[in-house]
């Protein structure tokens, strides 16, 4: 739990002028890459070869991925909480997608791929999840559309496709006109980050389905790549490098177990982090970083293998590579004042 990521692998001789970070996270981004480039304006962290491999701690069950990161339950007494303890069953999602996939044998990855001549439409949709109750809860609604549209054009960026436009909807029980103006003000925000065009949406009315002054938000991005540069990761090696773009903090991941850590800790919302005057409210409203103009600013240069948007699942089920073993440094992991708040409180594991 922490931070959001892009990461980006590479070979092992690649010529990195910078600073090596790499952050942790519930949501993000990563690229495998090969070949001889500098990249010097963007934080990125390179994850080299290590004797030690990534370790995290899951309160519930060990799980060791022989073709991943490896995992270990720690064992410190402590009473921790889980997704699935905050109520968020990933294994149930991960068999829904086994069934889908039955039915549609073509839908797999972050992105789903139609041909169109010499190249392919890339399209990805997603929703916010429970970070909309903390919008609710601090009336920070400007920067939420930001969010929805990151989650869809981060996805459809690691198959290396441009995003072309994106569509939203947004349901309430009664439109609160001067609410909702500030949440597409935040989807117009996002789409100009990701230079897209807003088409257009739906805007829903449902009485009696939503509660007062609560609303909830979807949206899908379509993406175009030419077909001979499909990022895909089928040509990832044992010695490339990955490398990690830094967040802006939780992201829009995670946050049945966020609010469940928030809770136990006698936290408030308003609460002001350490080293600062930003509250634990601002802090975990951060909008998401979308990271294409970033992703396609390095995949220009050329030798990116692979990408991955570490969403749900993070690091162990969207890093690994089918026969490959991702070796990750703990000491260079950053992490953010709400992190060392909830360890503070013992409710989360490492």
């Amino acid at each position: 739990m922490g931070h959001k990521l892009c990461s980006v692998l590479f070979r092992r001789r690649l010529n990195i002028t910078m600073e090596a970070r790499l952050l942790q996270s519930s949501s993000s981004t990563c690229c495998f890459s090969s070949g001889s480039c500098s990249i010097n304006r963007h934080r990125f962290s390179a994850i080299p070869s290590s004797p030690k491999p990534l370790s995290v701690s899951f309160p519930q069950k060990t799980r060791t991925r022989t073709n991943g990161v490896s995992m270990s339950k720690k064992d410190d007494g402590i009473e921790s909480l889980s997704y699935k303890g905050s109520g968020v069953d990933i294994d149930a999602g991960t068999e829904l997608v086994r069934r889908i996939a039955k039915m549609a044998p073509g839908i797999g990855g972050f992105g789903g791929l139609f041909p169109l001549g010499d190249s392919y439409l890339v399209a990805g949709t997603d929703g916010v999840g429970t970070k909309l109750k903390l919008a609710f809860e601090t009336g920070i609604h400007h920067t939420i559309g930001i969010d929805l549209v990151a989650m869809s054009v981060n996805d459809i960026v690691t198959s290396g496709a441009k995003p072309l436009f994106f569509l939203d909807y947004f349901a309430t029980s009664r439109l609160d006109v001067d609410l909702a103006e500030k949440v597409i003000k935040g989807i117009v925000d996002g789409c100009g980050q990701s230079d897209c065009a807003l088409l257009g949406g739906e805007t829903a009315e449902m009485p009696d389905f939503y509660a007062e002054g609560e609303y909830d938000l979807s949206g899908f991005a379509v993406g175009i790549v030419k077909k001979d540069s499909v990022i895909n990761g089928k040509n990832i090696v044992a010695g490339d490098v990955l490398i990690g773009l830094p967040s802006s903090g939780v992201h829009s991941n995670g946050f049945s177990l966020v609010r469940k850590v928030v809770a136990r800790s006698g936290l408030s919302l308003k609460d002001e982090l350490p080293g600062g005057s930003t509250t634990l409210g601002e802090a975990l409203m951060a909008p998401t970083v979308i990271y294409v103009k970033q992703v396609l600013d390095i995949i220009s240069r050329g030798g990116v293998k692979g990408i991955a948007h570490i969403t749900g699942g993070g690091f162990t089920d969207n890093i690994p590579v089918s026969s490959l073993t991702v070796w990750v440094l703990l000491s260079t992991l950053m992490l953010g004042n709400f992190h060392h708040c909830s360890n503070g409180s013992n409710s989360l594991g490492e």
